[in-house]
């Protein structure tokens, strides 16, 4: 049997992208539209790709864990990617998808990753726009407590902030699993994407913020999904074992136009 590769919101943009570059293993697909999911697995297969695909909302435990089992069906897993995000809607809807949709995942898959294996989180150059505080420590330390959402919902309710809110969660909780991970031998990483161009991004390109950010883009472009696929290839291969623990900003230089000291952006 091939070894398994798990993308969660990988009906489209960086998680398809990602499925591509998985060309030896067998790829598992899960979103919470079917039909998105039934289209991108039809796509992927007629470029011979071994892919799979499953309905699930990452953010519903029985569901992971039905994900989980379907995974463990198709071989060893080797490596899971926790894509799925929303970018807007409530704060609660944020949180569901971009914080327990990362942890709830990390958790069930965890116990099933052998030695040599990987978990990388996708986060955000947003998460570092917001400070670590009590409130974030304390969800990162109670990952399986039943009460995540309205820890988060604590932080704020406010669904301008829950974005970055959410991805800076995903970075410290990503920091916390590492030296419990490393016991088994198995690595988590984090990635905090840039401006890259996926519907995601689409749905509000027009937005006047969004519009400052592209222009201050250093090298000049929005990012192609297939850089950030491409960084995870390498970070999953034997080429990557002593990488863990830590974040990967990838936004063209954008951050470096950032003074978090300050909190704001320098001028252009």
């Amino acid at each position: 049997m091939k070894n398994v590769v798990v993308i969660t919101g990988g009906g489209s943009g960086i998680g398809l992208a990602v499925a591509r570059v998985f060309k030896d293993d067998t790829v598992l697909l899960c979103g919470r539209t079917k039909s998105k999911i039934d289209d991108a697995v039809a796509e992927l297969k007629k470029e011979g790709i071994d892919v799979h695909g499953m309905a699930c909302d990452v953010s519903v435990p029985e569901e992971v864990k039905a994900l989980a089992e379907k995974a463990q069906s198709l071989g060893a897993i080797r490596c899971l990617v926790n894509n799925a995000a929303v970018l807007s809607g409530s704060a609660e809807d944020i949180y569901k998808v971009n914080v327990l949709g990362t942890i709830y995942p990390s958790e069930v898959f965890f116990p099933l990753i052998p030695k040599k294996g990987i978990i990388i989180n996708l986060a955000s150059q947003a998460g570092h726009t917001y400070p670590i505080n009590d409130g974030v420590k304390n969800i990162v330390e109670n990952a399986d407590s039943d009460d995540l959402l309205n820890m988060a919902l604590q932080l704020s309710s406010d669904s301008g902030q829950a974005y970055s809110i959410s991805k800076r969660i995903v970075l410290e909780y990503t920091k916390h699993c590492c030296i419990r991970f490393a016991e088994k031998g198995v690595r988590v990483m984090s990635i905090s994407p840039g401006l890259i161009d996926t519907p995601m991004l689409d749905s509000v390109k027009e937005n006047e913020v969004i519009k400052d950010m592209i222009g201050r883009i250093p090298v000049g472009y929005i990012g192609d999904p297939i850089e950030i696929a491409y960084l995870i290839e390498f970070l999953a291969s034997d080429k990557a074992l002593y990488i863990t623990g830590t974040d990967i900003i990838v936004d063209g230089g954008y951050f470096n136009t950032f003074d978090p000291n300050a909190g704001a952006f320098v001028a252009k």
